[in-house]
């Protein structure tokens, strides 16, 4: 019995098998780099972002603060934290109500301050070092600053309107102006404010 030829085509069919009709799985797509980052991402910048605006703003803010850290005066090396003599405390520091009536009582020009931290805090700002001897006094040491502070100066001319009694006129009302302040080491090794007026 003589059989059908064959054709080639169906002899790949039949060799192949059933695998040959299957599909090859599609790969997935590859991720766009154009796409930008997923959504988790953006979601965990946000943390990070605040954070990072949290250490600038300490990192500046210890900027600003490095120029006005305390020095203090020292006395052979050992930092000291002045104290304002009685007569300046007297003479310079007092509240805005009375500061008029003080002026004018005194002679001439007269500068005041409302609190003695004011002058206190100028002082350590410096970084003098006294090199005298326990019990040697030292010579006055004027250092400049600008603190706030209130003016009174007399009204009429010298020397008879620089008298004590004669009227005052405010010309500065608690603004930051350069002053010289003395300071001096006691012979008991203190660090003491001595001296203060405007510049």
């Amino acid at each position: 019995m003589q059989h059908a030829q064959e054709t080639p085509a169906a002899a790949v069919a039949r060799t192949a098998g059933p695998t040959a009709c299957r599909a090859a799985p599609e790969a997935a797509p590859a991720a766009s780099p154009a796409a930008g980052p997923s959504a988790r991402a953006r979601r965990g910048a946000a943390p990070i972002d605040a954070l990072g605006r949290v250490l600038q703003q300490a990192v500046l803010a210890r900027a600003r603060t490095a120029g006005t850290s305390l020095q203090r005066m020292a006395i052979r090396g050992t930092k000291t934290t002045p104290v304002v003599a009685p007569e300046t405390r007297t003479k310079h520091v007092a509240p805005v109500s009375a500061q008029a009536a003080a002026a004018e009582a005194g002679y001439g020009h007269r500068t005041f301050v409302t609190d003695e931290k004011v002058l206190v805090d100028a002082v350590n700002a410096n970084g003098h070092d006294f090199p005298e001897a326990d019990g040697v006094p030292s010579a006055r040491v004027d250092i400049n600053a600008d603190v706030p502070i209130y003016q009174y100066e007399k009204t009429n001319p010298p020397p008879a309107g620089f008298a004590k009694g004669q009227p005052v006129t405010k010309t500065i009302d608690g603004v930051k102006t350069t002053c010289e302040i003395g300071v001096t080491k006691t012979g008991d090794d203190r660090i003491k404010i001595m001296h203060f007026k405007k510049s």
